[in-house]
């Protein structure tokens, strides 16, 4: 490197290094060129990340008002939070709702006589709980292990049957511990009864602590008011998208509800907006000025991609919207104008709640701001639209050129019906396994109450259960379209049972195996390959098979005949019981075509599967689950007539269409048939949220574009800099070999000239 040689000057008496120094300081002017010119570039590219982070907080907050559920928030008030509150979902009506609590839901609770310790012997035996609303008994088994008090406390909890038990100390100075037993839901239905038959102890006796019943709610006032009982405190089906949790009862008092539009988060939206906006226009006015005293300018002053930027988002803000057959058509109808000094937003908050105070204020500032769909038939809701999708028009004569609604098929759920009918009670505990989620099902349940225990994990299965006309248990999957599935299978099958069937997929071999296998044999199981040794017998042939079940999702047993042969068979089952299952199993070797070979494994070198059992020698059976159904069917149709593709019940416009790509509907019709049409008004936050997605795009956007060639750029000038600091060091080499080769060749000088000095000397003394 430049300046690590040193050249002495002992001979010369000149500062060599210095000289050296100096030559190699005017060869480096260039660098120090290339490295201002680096260090520009790192703060355009500074100022770009600068800008880049604004951007995406602006295009946050343009989101979220470009979304229509924004605008659909609710506000609920009570006129006594004593008595009821209430949550409200967007979906909720808006209005005046008026209620009176004639009584509260509360749970079945029944207590036990007195012991003097939680660890009094109570007996062994059985305690029965018998529900009141279905019947059904359920028996806990007291042994010496839990024969106390606090043992059947723990056995009542640790069986699951709907009620929690707990020990309660009443105070009182003798038999103070009283076991408490209740229903884990309230209403009349959780009613029941408790029964012991303990022997060896003191068995207690229970009496009801509180009955159970159901909440009794007044809705409306006068002659027409509705009069409804609810089960639980949680009311959530009297007004629709409204919560009402009932806090006291009081028959005398009438509580006013009120369902209104949530005004308030609205306009913090739009306050936050307008701020990040500006936030945005500082920044880029401050790179765009100019200091005529200093001469000095912004980091990305003239910088025409940030000029653009500007003017495409002063363009998309104070354009009108499009296709709107509302009078506010502009932001500045709304309360929000530009300071034409620099282009910033001011909010005036006092215009914006005039116009959200008129009656349809909330529609009105929403299709300003946000994707709008407006559909003519009950049928068809609009679900959302890209930057791709166009808004409907308007002609001369103020006609709405709408899109047109074809539908040509309808969307369907997938249902699958048990085989056999549910019983009046449940004979034994059954568990329950549907797609992948195990439900435990007990004994003596009615079929409401396997309907509604399934229907607790529905969020998790995708499924809702049923009970049919004739007594069968149905499931329906809760969304629509082919890509739904339905995977169910009981652990047991018979009368009793839910019906649902254990029965798995199963593979038999074609041929038996009697005798040790004569050769090496390789199995290949669901695209897992097993080896097979020679002399190994059919439980170990099983054996090495069920080594990897976890793979192949096989299990393999022996089985006295195939359905055809009698013999040692070699049975393949799917792990999992249900139709869904997959066994596709081919071996290396021939089991004889037809002909039993003892000392192979029998399945065959053709690929069998459950579906197509029959192999190399045509006599494999395979068997699947009882259940039937029908698989669910996705919606079809166009949209302003062009080509659209469905997905459950929504249908989207394919990518390319003139008018409506990317815009999707959800179609909730039963029959096909044209189903009127749809008004679509892309507002302000929705196409700036677009624009901003699109120039802050990771590959192709405008603000990754700049930043790149910014990278680039500085790339470049690495790379130079690099090459000057390779001519420098070579040239500094080059210098101090040339002052070395000078020193040297100056003593070598000085050396002669001294030799001829000391002669000369000698020569004179001579002479004299």
């Amino acid at each position: 490197m430049p300046g690590t040689s040193s050249v002495s000057g002992l001979v010369s008496g000149m500062d060599t290094d210095g000289i050296i120094s100096k030559l190699l300081e005017l060869e480096r002017i260039p660098i120090r060129r290339l490295e201002t010119q680096k260090q520009m570039l790192k703060a355009k590219l500074t100022a770009w990340q600068d800008a880049n982070t604004r951007i995406l907080a602006l295009k946050t907050k343009a989101e979220l008002l470009a979304n229509s559920s924004t605008f659909d928030s609710k506000l609920i008030t009570s006129d006594d939070e004593s008595i009821i509150k209430g949550k409200a979902n967007y979906n909720a009506q808006t209005g005046t709702y008026f209620i009176r609590v004639d009584r509260l839901a509360r749970a079945h609770q029944e207590k036990s006589d007195g012991y003097t310790d939680i660890s009094s012997i109570v007996g062994t035996g059985k305690i029965s709980i018998t529900f009141t609303g279905t019947g059904a008994t359920k028996e806990i088994d007291i042994t010496d292990a839990n024969n106390t008090l606090e043992g059947i406390k723990e056995a009542i909890n640790q069986a699951e049957i709907g009620v929690t038990a707990t020990i309660i100390n009443n105070g009182s100075s003798t038999n103070p511990y009283q076991l408490i037993i209740t229903s884990d839901k309230s209403g009349s239905d959780s009613q029941f009864t408790v029964s012991t038959t303990l022997t060896g102890g003191t068995s207690p006796t229970f009496t009801a602590m509180q009955t159970g019943q159901n909440a009794l709610v007044t809705l409306g006032e006068g002659a027409g008011a509705i009069q409804v009982e609810k089960s639980t405190n949680q009311v959530s089906d009297l007004i629709p998208g409204v919560t009402l949790s009932l806090i006291k009862a009081d028959a005398s008092k009438t509580i006013s509800i009120n369902v209104t539009n949530d005004t308030t988060d609205l306009k913090v939206k739009i306050k936050e907006f307008v701020e990040q906006y500006n936030n945005l226009i500082d920044f880029i006015n401050q790179q765009f000025k100019y200091d005529t005293t200093t001469n000095q300018a912004g980091t990305l002053f003239a910088d025409s991609d940030l000029q653009i930027i500007q003017a495409d988002l002063i363009g998309r803000l104070f354009s009108p919207v499009s296709g709107l057959s509302q009078s506010i058509k502009l932001l500045s109808q709304a309360g929000i104008t530009s300071t034409t000094s620099d282009n910033k937003l001011a909010l005036e908050e006092f215009d914006l709640d005039e116009v959200l105070g008129q009656s349809n204020g909330t529609e009105i500032v929403k299709r300003l701001f946000a994707a709008v769909g407006e559909t003519t038939s009950s049928y068809v809701t609009f679900v959302s639209c890209t930057d791709q999708t166009k808004s409907t028009t308007i002609d001369s004569l103020g006609n709405p050129k709408d899109y047109a609604i074809n539908i040509t098929a309808v969307a369907t759920q997938m249902v699958m019906t048990a085989g056999s009918a549910l019983p009046a009670a449940l004979a034994q505990d059954e568990q329950l396994m549907l797609n992948g989620q195990l439900i435990q099902l007990t004994a003596g349940m009615s079929a409401d109450d396997v309907v509604a225990k399934i229907n607790e994990s529905k969020s998790k299965t995708g499924v809702i259960a049923s009970k049919t006309d004739d007594g069968y248990l149905q499931f329906t999957s809760v969304n629509y379209g082919s890509a739904q599935k339905i995977i169910a299978v009981s652990n047991v099958t018979g009368t009793g049972s839910t019906g649902i069937g254990n029965a798995q997929n199963r593979v038999t071999a074609g041929a038996a195996q009697t005798q040790d296998l004569a050769q090496n044999e390789t199995l290949t199981i669901n695209g897992v390959t097993i080896e097979l040794k020679a002399g190994m017998s059919q439980s170990e042939v099983i054996s090495t098979i069920n080594k990897y079940t976890a793979e192949t999702g096989v299990v393999a047993t022996r089985t006295d005949a195939n359905g055809f042969n009698a013999g040692n068979y070699l049975t393949l089952t799917s792990a999992l019981p249900g139709s869904s299952q997959n066994i596709s199993v081919v071996s290396s070797v021939s089991n004889g075509g037809g002909t039993p070979v003892n000392n192979t494994s029998g399945i065959g070198n053709v690929t069998v599967t459950q579906t197509s059992a029959g192999g190399e020698t045509g006599t494999g059976t395979g068997a699947v689950g009882s259940a039937s159904g029908t698989l669910g069917t996705d919606v079809a149709g166009t949209i302003n007539g062009e080509p659209a593709t469905g997905s459950g019940q929504v249908l989207t416009g394919n990518t390319g269409n003139t008018n409506t790509a990317g815009l999707s509907i959800r179609v909730t019709a039963k029959t096909p048939g044209d189903y009127g049409s749809i008004r679509i008004t892309v507002g302000i936050a929705s196409m700036l949220n677009s624009y901003l997605g699109f120039i802050t795009e990771s590959t192709t956007g405008t603000v990754n574009a700049a930043q790149s060639t910014l990278e680039a750029q500085m790339k470049y000038i690495d790379d130079d800099i690099k090459v000057w600091e390779e001519r420098i060091a070579a040239k500094q080499d080059r210098l101090v070999r040339q002052f070395a080769a000078m020193e040297s060749a100056l003593s070598k000088l000085q050396g002669q000239g001294q030799y001829l000095a000391s002669q000369l000397s000698a020569a004179s003394s001579g002479w004299k």
